[in-house]
């Protein structure tokens, strides 16, 4: 069994392409535009391309039975605009045609409020290919908090934030990467749309208590107006459409609380990791 891991060098690509390098009887292939950051064991097969280059991608695409599919190719350069994203909806259909025979998409479950046009088309994509598919629709990933928050953890031990009662349930990337791994190899998942999210429901003064344990440093919470975090994003150099889209977000889940699913456990038979666990396997991100 050959499968092609695209984005493979990223935070879920990185941890699904070591998981299927165990794998007895399954080959592993890794697009990536550098495949100087891929730095896999001499197992894989790192082939450089770019999801955007259709023509190039037929050739990559050949041999391969199934395919994870990170599906929005972000341009090379700095971006100032979320429509210069390219939205890669038509590698479902060159898949089929080449031969794969399942499809795993990683997608958003922002799509299940109807708020993330780019993730909705390329489910549509997969889901008129004609392929096996099956939709990975994740929460927050716990990785944004390095995002967000490590810069200033790192300089001044704190996090300012403008919503601390907001819940949230911030996923492992490890975890999505593990639900992923079985899809793409095990049987009986063909269809699903799995909500991904991690173990726990948690305010964001809580999160930043769970991150201070794991990775074992103080850290002060101050709170901010919502303006004042707006403008704090963008002095981060976060592009001002994305910071709408985070408040968007934000204000979503003010009205309208997560909950946590039991999928990763149910797929994979391990429970999905706290965040605190996850602070404490990305300790030196904020020290």
């Amino acid at each position: 069994m050959k499968i092609l891991v695209t984005g493979g060098t990223g935070n879920v690509g990185r941890r699904l392409v070591e998981r299927l390098a165990t794998r007895p009887g399954v080959s592993v292939r890794v697009l990536t535009r550098d495949p100087s950051r891929a730095a896999f064991g001499p197992g894989v097969d790192v082939v450089r391309g770019d999801l955007a280059d259709l023509d190039g991608l037929a050739a990559v695409l050949e041999g391969v039975d199934r395919l994870f599919l990170f599906p929005l190719a972000y341009p090379s350069g700095p971006s100032q605009s979320l429509d210069e994203y390219v939205v890669t909806s038509a590698v479902p259909e060159l898949a089929a045609k080449a031969g794969v025979q399942r499809v795993v998409l990683l997608s958003s479950n922002a799509v299940m409020y109807g708020r993330d046009p780019h993730h909705q088309q390329a489910e549509a994509a997969v889901e008129e290919s004609g392929l096996d598919f099956t939709l990975l629709r994740p929460g927050e990933f716990a990785m944004n908090k390095v995002l967000a928050w490590g810069g200033s953890i790192r300089s001044e031990g704190v996090v300012r934030s403008g919503f601390p009662d907001v819940k949230g349930v911030p996923i492992h990337e490890a975890d999505v990467a593990a639900v992923a791994e079985v899809a793409l190899v095990e049987d009986g998942h063909a269809g699903a749309r799995f909500e991904l999210t991690g173990a726990e429901v948690l305010t964001e003064r809580e999160q930043v208590a769970a991150i201070a344990a794991g990775a074992g440093r103080e850290i002060r919470f101050e709170v901010l107006t919502p303006d004042q975090a707006r403008q704090d994003w963008i002095k981060q150099g976060i592009m001002p459409e994305l910071v709408d889209e985070i408040m968007d977000h934000y204000r979503h889940f003010t009205d309208n609380p997560p909950r946590a699913t039991d999928t990763v456990a149910e797929t994979t038979g391990v429970r999905a990791r706290t965040l605190e666990e996850w602070a404490a396997d990305h300790a030196a991100d904020f020290r």
